[in-house]
């Protein structure tokens, strides 16, 4: 038997827990055009890349050469894994 009082507390530590979503960032078209350069010349001169990736919850980065770049479901392939290019809010080569 659980009191009222004690299943309230336990439903605030339980949301005390969880972290605030995040929004995604708002992007200008040069920002757009960075990621874009990034993500074809990691494929074309098989440089290795960098792309920060927007979550609700977590900071995610792929790290990796481009293998492959879907235009028709805007996805891109590194080591077998797929991501969304519009998830990119950030790109750089590394070692450049």
């Amino acid at each position: 038997m659980m009191l009222p009082e004690h299943k309230e507390r336990i439903i605030a530590l339980n949301n005390a827990d969880l972290k605030p979503r995040r929004t995604r960032p708002t992007l200008d078209d040069q920002e757009l055009e960075e990621f874009m350069r990034v993500l074809m010349e990691s494929l074309g001169l098989r440089s290795v890349a960098e792309f920060k990736l927007y979550h609700e919850y977590e900071d995610c980065l792929a790290i990796g050469v481009v293998d492959k770049v879907d235009p028709y479901t805007r996805t891109f392939l590194i080591d077998g894994e797929r991501f969304k290019v519009d998830d990119i809010i950030g790109a750089s080569i590394i070692g450049a």
